[in-house]
């Protein structure tokens, strides 16, 4: 098993932290910084965040200043009898770096892509940065940890950005596509209609809710720097609304990217210059159309 362990701290002189969330306070109808002082780190990159479904535990992409040297690793922190350690480090993503992140709504499952080794039955794995040589892992909850890292079944483990999945265990990907689980299979992609085929690179590393009424993704916003983070709304035939830009309503002036909800809904999650920020995600259930509800 790889246990949560290796506490590697970046900064020594942190206060104890508890509560929900870091003990940050919750943000308003603009976004803020999340945790400055914890999760940024001078001239490094960071990637996409995810959380554990209690709140107790933050996962992250930490890309370190010498990334052209080193890969991407996963980073978190974790509650202990009620207080917030230091950042750690996933030592199983240590060596082959980890591009994506997420966690699955019932906690069994963290899916990261990496460039780990594949079996030799897969074919000659192709060297340098390409997204070929970068396959979908995952590791499975056992206790307090993870077991060793499994490679998500072949068929549709191609060009992957990051996956994103529900409660029935569905899977959204780049594209955007939907991937169902069905008797303990994966179905092949189904690519989705628009507004949600926006492509590989707009699509990446979508969120989707984990009960599937609606979909987070980027999506280019003219003019600015950065994304639009955008949402489509499942109805009951299983069509999407139009997509609305959430950093738009919220009169946002610069993009973002990487999408994700915290577990109790109540706040949207984005990654943006270095830094990770949060908003109050009433807006998200303000703009559903009742035909969704």
């Amino acid at each position: 098993m790889t246990a949560i362990t290796s506490i590697n701290a970046q900064q020594n002189d942190l206060p104890k932290l508890t509560g929900p969330y870091l003990g940050q306070k919750p943000p308003g109808e603009s976004p803020e910084v999340f945790a400055p002082l914890i999760l940024v780190s001078k001239n490094a990159i960071h990637g996409n965040i995810a959380f554990f479904p209690d709140g107790s535990e933050i996962y992250w992409i930490f890309h370190p200043p010498d990334y052209s040297q080193n890969p991407p690793v996963i980073h978190f922190v974790k509650q202990v009898d009620g207080i917030w350690t230091k950042p750690g480090t996933l030592e199983f993503s240590r060596k082959y770096g980890a591009g994506t992140l997420s966690i699955s709504p019932n906690g069994i499952k963290l899916f990261f892509n990496s460039k780990r080794p594949w079996p030799d039955s897969w074919g000659k794995q192709p060297s340098g940065n390409q997204l070929e040589a970068m396959k979908m892992w995952y590791v499975e909850r056992i206790g307090d940890g993870w077991g060793k890292p499994k490679l998500l079944e072949k068929r549709i483990n191609q060009n992957i950005m990051g996956v994103s999945s529900t409660f029935d265990d569905t899977l959204y990907t780049h594209g955007i596509k939907r991937i169902r689980l069905n008797k303990g299979q994966y179905s092949d992609w189904e690519q989705l209609p628009p507004p949600l085929d926006v492509g590989r690179i707009l699509g990446g590393n979508p969120y989707v809710s984990p009960d599937e009424s609606y979909v987070l993704f980027n999506k280019k916003w003219p003019g600015k720097f950065g994304y639009g983070i955008c949402i489509s709304y499942r109805t009951r035939d299983d069509h999407w609304t139009e997509s609305i830009n959430l950093l738009e309503r919220l009169n946002t002036t610069r993009g973002g990217s990487q999408p994700v909800m915290s577990p109790d809904g109540r706040y949207l999650f984005y990654y943006a210059g270095g830094k990770f920020y949060w908003v109050d995600a009433k807006i998200i259930e303000e703009l559903k159309p009742k035909a969704s509800k």
